[in-house]
């Protein structure tokens, strides 16, 4: 996100990340920020990790 998350959060807040919409929304405060594009990282992300994702694509 261009926007600095460190001014924007506290330690406790809670905060969801919507892959799918490529956004971090800070429950606490109410406040949305758009992520930049995870690019190729996001299908190790829905693989769940790296190991799975690995497994999958037929690296292991």
């Amino acid at each position: 996100t261009p926007d600095n998350l460190v001014d924007g959060t506290c330690t406790g807040d809670k905060l969801i990340i919507d892959v799918k919409k490529e956004t971090l929304t800070n429950e606490t405060t109410g406040k949305s920020y758009t992520l930049n594009s995870l690019g190729e990282v996001i299908e190790i992300i829905r693989a769940g990790n790296i190991f799975e994702y690995a497994r999958q694509s037929g690296l292991i």
